[in-house]
Formats: structure tokens, sequence, C-alpha cells
């Protein structure tokens, strides 16, 4: 079943993930809580337009849990420079977050992942060699799909410590 999640409106959405939380323990599914995104680099090219497609949102899947986000800006990083600590490439402000199991995500969805039908989703997301989640299957389980507003590269020193400050604010670590 299809259900829009969150439509974050703050930077800090630390309440109505509680309330996820709470929902979600009764059905023995964790929240985990996206403090930053990571992508692998080539993506970086598609967030501002210098690649065959305009990446306007991620699949984001963690096996048995839920995923959110922190609030409307998350950091963007390459996945293994954040690991070696450098700063990050972006920031990323998302629209909403959809919860659905794969065959339900719409076309404006997958395109804005890149996918260039329902087909190579299935076929990148379930069955290709190396994929990045091989539990996914199309019907179950849910993914979440997060759609993008903007992608803002190059963030400044002020940007990146103001969302450094709603992470910990919010009692996580960076």
């Amino acid at each position: 079943m299809r259900q829009i999640l969150l439509r974050p409106k703050k930077l800090d959405e630390s309440e109505t993930i509680r309330r996820y939380q709470d929902h979600f323990s009764d059905l023995d599914l964790p929240v985990h809580v996206y403090i930053y995104m990571s992508f692998m680099a080539h993506h970086f090219d598609a967030l501002v337009g210098k690649s065959f497609y305009m990446k306007r949102g991620t699949i984001r899947h963690k096996s048995g849990m839920v995923t959110l986000p922190l609030g409307k800006k998350l950091l963007a990083y390459e996945k293994e420079e954040h690991k070696n600590g450098m700063l990050p490439r972006g920031v990323i402000t998302i629209d909403y977050v959809v919860r659905c199991p794969l065959e339900e995500l719409t076309e404006d969805e997958w395109q804005s992942d890149g996918f260039t039908s329902q087909e190579d989703m299935f076929h990148q997301m379930t069955r290709m060699q190396g994929r990045r989640y091989t539990d996914l299957k199309i019907f179950d389980p849910p993914i979440e799909f997060y759609k993008f507003k903007r992608y803002e590269p190059n963030p400044t020193k002020m940007q990146i410590l103001r969302l450094q400050k709603a992470i910990l604010e919010s009692g996580h670590r960076l």
C-alpha cells in the first residue's frame, strides 16, 4: 500500500519521527533516521544535470526497517568521502517521502531516480549483478522513495554548520 510518510517542513522532524517510531514499533519495524544522504560519485553529475538524466529523487531500503530523513534538508556526501571525514558535496531539500512496494512507484518517481522504464528499474533494483539491495523484490518488501525539491552543490560553511547543529540538537551524532 502506497503511503506518503512525510513532507518535511523543518530541519528537525524528530516529533513526527517519534510518532512514526511508536506506530511502526507496533508492527516490529524500527525506524532508521537518515541524518545525511550518501550517493555514488557518478550521481552528483545527475544531481546538477550533467548526465543523461536529472536526478530528482532516490530509492532507499533497509531490510526490516522504515527510513525517514531527519528533516527537510540533508547534507549530501559521496559514500566514501563521508567515512573519511570530508566535507559534503551539497544539500538536498526533500519534498516528500513515500513508502510502497517498488511496483507502486509512479513513472515520475522512477524517472526521477534515473530509470528509463519500470522494467529497467525492476532489473537494476532486483536482478542486476552487483546491485545495492540484494534482498529487494518487486512486490515486497516496501521501499521508501525520497522526492527532491532541489539540490544545492558546494554548501557554504554556514549551511553545513546549521544542518550539523540540527543533527546534534536532535540527539544524533555526526
